[in-house]
């Protein structure tokens, strides 16, 4: 046998079915010059004899153990070995990864190949189906624009087309040499981020790339995998800032920086922060109470964060957000006066900090307030009784900010007394009144 591909998996104590389903998928392509790798990742379960079954009955099957686990051993210089030695297995023209709980298609490696070759690209790429765990239901399909693209201008055109298919390193077949180039250079300390960040450079290293145009892999969404917060949940909203960014780098290298690609970038992050962030937080029913806040207060008014959602035009959903994680604080059984003085900390800070965001003017303040005092948010809030907070806790607003029966008067005397206040003036009025 003379493989030309490689293909990867990764283990850690995944159930027996799902991990035979991974295999058995691989095995099984109707392309058959493969090597199969598979990474036992400290496994503490039977995965392990699993593997060592399917590796007597296939010559293309290799086992590599490592001693322990690359994420939970918690040792740099152990992880930098085995990601090392990962790499040094894509030894063949090319090379795929497959999760341990997914499946391809039949046909993956042979279209993949087929195109590969045909086209000289640098990477191929097929559309991915999303499948709950269970019933196995397809939850969302994910797409890359058919075709074959070369050149900049037509390699930006794929990634901002198809930026869901493309932003993770499985479900594509890459020329070895380009994934060994980035491989070992991924950000470690981004989690489950360091795939956006090699395939940015992937990308942005590709003069090729060319697209399947059909489900080729199948991705299974299991329950609780979302269950990982960071002891500082604000980290999570940087590391969206922190893929945003570096996106953004590769645009430029691309000359792709017109306003539209810049658009699509904010879109996928700006949707990371609300949905990935904001949910996970929401399920998390042990995080404090100053957790959250933290996390909201960072993504208020932090300059980077803002300009991920292109100006405060775009945080209305956002804010709903907030309302609901002050509302699940509430139920909790958390003393009213505590949440009250944090939400109140937390809007002070807001609108003392946007002064520093150069990317503000007058009208981005008097749009955030709106939203933040929006009728319908009062409304949304009756459970967490802001009205009476206001009235209870005499907070730190000039008399001229009424809120009556869900109206509140915005004028040019309460905005120069937002501009006129510095966190400093705002901490000790707090304090003075026992907020916080």
């Amino acid at each position: 046998m003379n493989p030309k591909i490689t293909v990867v998996s990764l283990v850690y104590n995944t159930p027996e079915a799902y991990l035979r389903q991974a295999i058995e998928s691989v095995l099984n392509q109707t392309f058959t010059e493969f090597e199969y790798v598979i990474f036992n990742n400290g496994c503490t379960d039977n995965s392990p004899q699993i593997m060592a079954e399917y590796a007597a009955k296939d010559n293309r099957v290799r086992v590599v153990t490592f001693q322990g686990n690359i994420v939970y051993k918690g040792d740099a210089e152990f992880t930098e070995q085995c990601m090392s030695t990962i790499r040094q297995n894509m030894n063949q023209e090319y090379t795929c990864n497959l999760d341990s709980d997914d499946w391809y298609e039949p046909d993956f490696l042979e279209l993949a190949y087929n195109l590969a070759k045909k086209n000289s690209a640098d990477f191929v790429v097929g559309d991915f189906a999303l499948r709950l765990e269970g019933d196995l239901n397809v939850l969302e399909t994910r797409c890359c624009p058919v075709g074959v693209y070369n050149g900049n201008k037509e390699v930006v055109e794929c990634w901002m087309g198809g930026y869901q298919a493309l932003r993770s390193w499985w479900n594509k077949l890459f020329r070895s040499e380009l994934i060994r180039r980035y491989w070992i250079s991924r950000p470690a300390d981004n989690g489950n981020a360091t795939d956006n960040f090699m395939m940015h450079d992937i990308i942005g290293d590709s003069k090729v790339i060319a697209s399947i145009g059909k489900v080729t892999h199948n991705y299974r969404v299991r329950k609780g995998s979302d269950s990982l917060v960071l002891s500082s949940a604000a980290q999570l909203v940087i590391k969206h800032v922190k893929k945003y960014q570096h996106g953004l780098g590769i645009l430029k290298k691309l000359d792709g920086l017109q306003e539209q690609n810049i658009e699509v970038l904010r879109s996928v992050f700006r949707g990371g922060i609300v949905i990935d962030d904001y949910g996970v937080l929401e399920k998390a029913r042990d995080t404090s109470p100053v957790t959250v806040m933290e996390t909201i207060e960072k993504t208020f008014t932090d300059s980077d964060v803002n300009e991920v959602f292109g100006g405060f035009a775009n945080y209305p959903v956002y804010f709903d957000q907030f309302i609901n994680l002050a509302n699940y604080l509430y139920l909790q059984n958390y003393k009213e006066p505590a949440i009250a003085g944090s939400f109140m900390t937390v809007l002070s800070r807001i609108w003392v900090r946007t002064r520093s965001l150069t990317v503000v003017n007058k009208k981005d303040i008097e749009d955030f307030i709106r939203i933040v005092f929006d009728e319908r948010n009062i409304k949304r809030v009756g459970q967490f009784k802001l009205a009476d907070m206001f009235k209870s806790y005499k907070a730190p607003f000039p008399e001229r900010l009424a809120l009556l029966n869900g109206e509140v008067l915005l004028d040019d005397k309460f905005l120069k007394w937002i501009f006129s206040r510095n966190s400093t003036e705002i901490a000790k009025e707090l304090a003075d009144r026992k907020l916080i």
